[in-house]
């Protein structure tokens, strides 16, 4: 006779088969497979369950810092310990850069895409969001709104100058 092993209190009060769920997230990690294609898998098994669930089992189940991308760099890095964090990679003077842009769920997604098109508009003029962040202080992101540009200049010695002509309409 088999007996319960303790992992399984972990499957306490889920709709599905502790099998179905293993097998899931087992075929995620080893064959890289979409969470559309795993659904579709299943299906063809005969256990009809959206992506999304599949999602949500490889998020909690898994025990290493994964990323759930959003596109164009944007991504919600998922802690072991369940912290969530929104991050953007972006590359800035041929170098490798990470940008976070705030924790999940104070910051909703889109909020986080908001932070992201912002410091993609930095870029875009040649600025390096994190520099600007760092000039800012804390809350350079969250005093932004939707569809008011920021007036971002470089940033020299540490120092934010404002353009000229922005300080002249003040």
């Amino acid at each position: 006779m088999t007996q319960a092993i303790e992992r399984d209190a972990i499957y306490r009060g889920r709709r599905f088969q502790t099998e179905t769920i293993e097998l899931c997230v087992r075929w995620y990690i080893t064959y890289r497979l979409s969470y559309r294609d795993l659904a579709a898998m299943m299906a063809e098994r005969g256990i009809v369950e959206a992506h999304t669930t599949i999602m949500r089992w490889v998020l909690r189940y898994v025990r290493y810092a994964r990323r759930a991308s959003d596109g164009r760099g944007l991504y919600l890095l998922v802690m072991p310990n369940g912290g969530r964090y929104w991050r953007y990679n972006y590359r800035f003077n041929g170098k490798h850069k990470t940008l976070a842009l705030g924790v999940h769920p104070d910051i909703p997604l889109e909020a986080a895409r908001e932070r992201h098109q912002i410091a993609r508009s930095l870029l875009a003029d040649g600025i390096d969001p994190s520099d600007r962040k760092r000039a800012d202080g804390k809350y350079a992101f969250a005093t932004a709104r939707r569809g008011t540009k920021t007036p971002y200049a470089p940033v020299t010695n540490g120092v934010a100058r404002v353009p000229r002509k922005t300080a002249d309409r003040g």
